[in-house]
């Protein structure tokens, strides 16, 4: 069974819906918050907010983008270098917290046990499926190029896929609680599975000696930080180092962030109450989902919905098609075969692969990383679009229609 221990918290994308049947692994922003930034952390706590912002900053730049000063705008940007800094700014934080995450569920023991092992299955699958799925579309002559795009369609944004669960739950809220620990848990695989995924496939060739310089650097950091119980500046200071480090290295600056959240201490500093890694956390957390990973998601999806010439308009389709397919083979298949270990019906284990199909942030990374300025940009960028908007639609539909069914059945058998 899986191990929720009664001290974690959740993810930094799972934002708490006042549930007291949710598990404390997954409730990390239920405390209430001592720092300065409390509405920012109030506010984002709502799943549907937090996938709200995302959604809002993806529609909002299609509609500049789109605009007649759009063009103008979007060059504005690049030239004076602030989208690449915005970027690289919201992935390394992005990455630093997904390590965070990681080593403190580790340390839990929630990511083991015959439950785990299922739901890291289906986070494999989920991953393997689309990219399949994408790599086979492609080889048409129609889509020159666009094979390395398969890193953009295996990833879930979990700030909108836990809101599809939130929303299409109704009333049933320990249902609604079981889904998302379920959905959270995969997602934990998934991130991991993402960072190597970007590592590995969205950079060229490396500089070994500047690879053997992050490493060290961040070998430095982790012996130094449980001695001097390093806190947030520190942090911040190695995360920004090994993000340039690994820029001029050649690498995509995901992994290494993720290193350095990784060796993030789990010790309390003299006069605390909390871990030094959960402090940090809890403190960055409200201001990177709430203003960098929205800013990042706008100005990456900058993509005016008519096409340049010379891009293929297929490849919407084409990657639409995998990641929904995909997700809904991969998670979903997985969940199915398993549904009677993990405790969910058919149309719950289709509900959370369609949820996993909102692949909104990191898969922007992913177009960032791989085909960035190229011809196959926009239409991965856009099919990106369509098929988290679909999975939106589609997954409150199935959700709310298997919570109607199920609250009927249970109500005809009190009857």
């Amino acid at each position: 069974m899986l191990r929720i221990p009664s001290s974690g918290c959740s993810p930094i994308w799972a934002c708490d819906l006042s549930d007291e049947q949710v598990p404390k692994a997954f409730d990390l922003l239920s405390r209430e918050s001592r720092a300065p930034h409390n509405f920012l952390e109030r506010f984002v706590r709502v799943e549907a907010r937090a996938a709200g912002l995302i959604l809002g900053a993806a529609a909002l730049g299609v509609f500049i983008a789109s605009m007649p000063f759009g063009a103008d705008f979007t060059h504005r940007l690049e030239t004076s270098h602030l989208r690449s800094i915005i970027s690289e700014v919201a992935v390394t934080g992005f990455f630093l917290l997904v390590g965070l995450e990681l080593r403190r569920e580790a340390a839990h023991g929630a990511l083991s046990g015959a439950i785990a092992r299922v739901l890291a299955f289906a986070a494999v699958a989920g991953m393997a499926v689309p990219a399949a799925i994408y790599l086979l579309l492609v080889r048409s002559p129609s889509t020159p190029g666009a094979s390395s795009g398969w890193v953009a369609v295996v990833a879930t944004d979990i700030a909108v896929a836990t809101a599809i669960i939130a929303i299409s739950g109704g009333g049933a809220k320990s249902r609604t609680a079981h889904l998302r620990t379920l959905l959270l848990t995969i997602a934990i695989f998934d991130d991991i599975g993402a960072v190597f995924a970007l590592a590995l496939f969205g950079s060229d060739a490396p500089n070994l000696l500047l690879v053997t310089v992050i490493l060290a650097v961040v070998a430095a950091y982790a012996a130094l930080a449980k001695r001097l119980h390093l806190g947030g500046w520190a942090v911040a200071a190695v995360a920004a180092a090994v993000c340039i480090l690994s820029i001029q290295a050649g690498l995509h600056p995901s992994l290494a962030a993720f290193a350095v959240g990784c060796a993030v201490p789990r010790v309390k500093a003299p006069g605390t109450k909390e871990p030094i890694d959960e402090r940090i956390e809890r403190g960055w957390h409200p201001w990177i989902a709430g203003i960098l990973l929205p800013l990042f998601v706008f100005v990456n999806t900058l993509v005016p919905l008519t096409l340049r010439a010379g891009s293929p308009a297929i490849l919407i389709a084409f990657t639409a098609v995998a990641i929904l397919l995909g997700k809904v083979m991969g998670v979903g298949g997985v969940l199915l075969m398993a549904r009677k270990s993990l405790k969910i019906s058919v149309g719950e284990a289709i509900t959370l692969g369609i949820a996993a199909a909102a692949a909104l942030t990191v898969a922007i990374i992913g177009v960032e990383a791989t085909v960035a300025g190229t011809v196959n940009a926009q239409p991965v960028s856009i099919g990106i679009l369509l098929a988290t908007l679909i999975a939106v639609v589609a997954g409150i539909t199935v959700g709310r229609a298997t919570n109607r069914k199920q609250v009927s059945s249970s109500t005809s058998r009190e009857l």
